[in-house]
């Protein structure tokens, strides 16, 4: 396939890193190699190229992803640098670099979008045709394990990767790249129009071996002989990295030098050549500084060149000084594309001694936030907190994030403090007061969230809702009463603002109605709950947001409603557990075939159906079938959902049936407190769990205290907040009560005895 065959992308779709590969020179059995590992058998294909500092590792994959852009017609995609990050912040850094490419390449909107997900969203996209990702300049000291969060799973997708890692311990395969040979030194000079014969063939192959053949050291004496150095003054010439560098920066003039000056006070991204205009006061784009490569969203300056620059922050800090307006005005109108980047500047700006450090910190916490990289938005607010700890709004905004990262106490903590503070402005105090119940009610201590806030401020239903802020506390109010065992409580207070048309309040009216139609379902109404999570997953994929995680929560809702609808058509005149499982094993075949394997339609009927076998006891069939099961739920629904909770428990049922009582009381364990935060403590599987732990814990014969007890008495109060009575659960009550206030001594020869018989 050539370079003009339809198949392959356009040069205006290449990343400009690609596009302006220009002065390569050499490398043909390496540029082989890469083809070799990208193009075989192996999946997934992925390499990662090492080297030292100016060794050429970019240019390289640039030079590969040019050569070969006829193999990807799925496009390539280009992102990093990376490598002056710390290791910690890295995941964040290439979660917002990947969803800068999935807007830019795609159209998409990924707001909101978890890497996990957006990685499978980006996935989706390169089903089809054969991609190439570049993830470059990796930091120092990365866990292995990082690594499979960075491949796209898509058997279409190569990915390079480059690093200074010397060794990697990852389990990809490595290519470790070593200076120019004498051949390739020979011909980088020829193509600088040095003729290459007697005295110069020498003096190039002794500066190649003095240097170590560093593409940088012999591409900067290239160009100086081809500006008029004579040959022969190589003998004299640095041929370290970092002497020859700071040699040719000493000799730029001041305008050029100004221009690297700005680079090296902002990140170490690309940055807007209008933006480097504007900071220094020009009318018109400066020429491009030697040390620079074309880059999407500007220029990208060679990271050996900025740690020289570096080397005198005294400088760069009154360039910083200069930035500073010029970044804070650009984030806050939103100018210049390239969202991503921008933050960057901005938390770098932030690091020098400015005056409006909160101001520039403040949007990047919200870009983060926005973009759903939680994690990252909570670190900056930490860094506000330590410039400003008693602003009552930034303790708001911390708390809210802190909530979504489930750091509850530390929530608590940030907005019990903003309430403090907040005396005078009622609706910053009403923010933090909401958000402390909210966390108080995750954490399931409900009678502290209702003394605090929600017996002063819950709605009634019917009442007249004015705003967003108070459609948010509807929403927030209808949470806690399904958290409290109470959905039609919920679902009234919800269906009147919900089902008004006058609401236009975008995302947060479908996570109303995800609630509402969470609270159908769990009211017994599983029609109109089908239906009002038909209208959420609707909106999503109109809106081309598919992915986003309330609308495959929604199709989880309408996965199980229509799963009790069937189930509902199909009881035998004779109940058995025989039939009933069988059934829902049909069911569970069906919706696979109509379905696929990891529609949530099919998973809930597959835990229905695992979970089946302990009844007809056999736990060691129905252990194999949930973990297979539970596997695909953590990988499709992600984090802690009730469907993956639920498995989890049968795994437990099971292990209890194998009398493997510790491996049981571990994974009760594991899912008591995400039941706590999403279904509530009286939801009769958290009421479960806390029984079932109580047991275990017993037979396990661990000492816990009076664990046991606890959990019982924490059930039994469940069980009475409900409101109904449910007799499964009530007699578990009785036994959990009967076994956990057994003498310790007493049960251990009970359990000894069974186990031997």
């Amino acid at each position: 396939m050539h370079e003009n065959d339809p198949g392959a992308p356009a040069d205006a779709d290449l990343p400009a890193r690609v596009r302006w590969s220009s002065g390569f020179v050499g490398r043909h059995p390496q540029l082989k190699a890469i083809h070799d590992v990208l193009s075989g058998d192996t999946s997934p294909a992925v390499l990662v190229i090492t080297g030292g500092p100016g060794i050429g590792k970019s240019s390289l994959v640039a030079k590969y992803a040019h050569l070969h852009r006829n193999a990807y017609p799925g496009g390539i995609f280009w992102t990093g640098p990376f490598r002056q990050h710390p290791p910690e912040d890295f995941l964040s850094r290439f979660h917002l670099d990947l969803a800068r490419v999935a807007t830019e390449k795609f159209g998409l909107d990924v707001r909101g979008t978890s890497l996990t997900r957006l990685r499978q969203v980006v996935a989706d996209r390169l089903s089809a045709t054969r991609a190439l990702v570049v993830i470059d300049d990796l930091p120092l000291d990365l866990p292995p394990s990082v690594l499979d969060q960075l491949l796209i799973p898509s058997g279409q997708v190569a990915t390079m990767l480059t690093s200074r890692v010397e060794k990697p311990t990852w389990w990809a395969p490595s290519m470790e790249l070593g200076g120019l040979t004498p051949h390739d030194s020979l011909e980088l000079f020829s193509a600088a129009k040095v003729a290459m014969a007697g005295r110069n063939r020498e003096t190039v192959l002794r500066f190649t071996e003095r240097c170590s053949g560093l593409p940088f050291v012999l591409h900067s004496a290239a160009k100086a002989i081809g500006d008029g150095l004579e040959v022969r003054a190589l003998d004299c010439r640095p041929h370290e990295v970092a002497t020859t560098v700071r040699a040719e920066l000493d000799g730029l003039a001041p305008a050029t030098l100004a221009v690297l000056h700005v680079a090296a006070a902002l990140a170490p991204v690309p940055v807007p050549t209008r933006l480097i205009s504007e900071v220094l006061g020009l009318t018109a784009e400066p020429p491009m500084p030697p040390f620079t490569d074309m880059a999407d969203g500007g220029w990208q300056v060679h990271d050996v060149a900025l740690a020289v620059l570096r080397r005198d922050p005294a400088r760069l800090a009154t360039f910083a000084f200069r930035a500073e307006p010029v970044v804070l005005d650009w984030l806050t109108q939103d100018r210049g594309g390239h969202r991503g980047f921008l933050i960057q500047h901005a938390e770098a700006v932030a690091e020098w001694p400015v005056r409006h450090r909160i101001r520039l910190l403040r949007p990047t916490a919200d870009a983060y936030e926005l973009w759903g990289d939680l994690a990252a938005a909570g670190e900056i607010r930490a860094r506000i907190l330590t410039i400003r700890p008693d602003d009552p709004e930034d303790l708001v905004a911390a708390a809210r994030v802190e909530l979504g990262c489930g750091l509850q106490t530390e929530a608590v903590r940030h907005a019990g403090k903003a309430a403090e503070l907040a005396d005078t402005d009622h609706r910053v105090r009403l923010r933090a007061k909401l958000i402390a119940a909210r966390a108080l009610d995750e954490l399931g201590r409900y009678a502290e969230a209702e003394h605090e806030f929600w017996d002063a401020h819950a709605p009634s239903a019917g009442e007249d809702v004015a705003d967003e802020e108070g459609f948010r506390l509807v929403l927030a109010t209808a949470v806690a009463h399904r958290l409290r065992g109470r959905p039609a409580d919920a679902a009234a207070l919800l269906e009147p603002v919900v089902d008004d048309p006058r609401r236009d309040f975008a995302e947060i009216l479908l996570k109303a109605k995800l609630e509402w139609a969470r609270a159908l379902h769990l009211t017994g109404r599983p029609r109109k709950a089908r239906a009002v999570a038909d209208e959420v997953v609707d909106a999503y994929r109109t809106a081309g947001r598919g992915w986003h995680a309330d609308c495959v929560e929604a199709r989880t809702v309408h996965a199980e409603a229509v799963l009790e609808l069937d189930l509902s058509e199909l009881r035998p005149a004779a109940p058995s557990w025989e039939w009933s499982a069988g059934a829902l094993r049909e069911l569970k075949a069906g919706y696979a075939e109509d379905h696929g394997r990891d529609h949530p339609l099919t998973l809930a009927a597959a835990v229905r159906a695992d979970r089946a076998l302990l009844a007809h006891g056999q736990p060691r069939r129905a252990l194999a079938a949930l973990i297979a099961t539970e596997r695909t739920i953590g990988r499709v629904l992600e984090g802690d959902h009730p469907l993956r909770c639920r498995a989890r428990h049968g795994m437990a049922l099971a292990h209890g049936m194998l009398r493997e009582f510790e491996r049981q009381a571990d994974l009760l364990d594991s899912i008591l407190e995400p039941q706590i935060r999403l279904l509530g403590v009286c939801h009769p599987e958290t009421i479960e769990t806390h029984l079932d732990l109580a047991i275990a814990l017993v037979l396990s014969g661990r000492d816990t205290g009076d664990r046991e007890v606890a959990l019982v008495e924490t059930a039994e109060r469940g069980l009475a907040g409900t409101g109904a009575s449910v007799a499964k659960l009530s007699a578990k009550v009785m036994t959990a009560n009967w076994v956990a206030r057994l003498p310790k001594p007493v049960l251990s020869l009970i359990v000894t005895h069974d186990r031997n018989p």
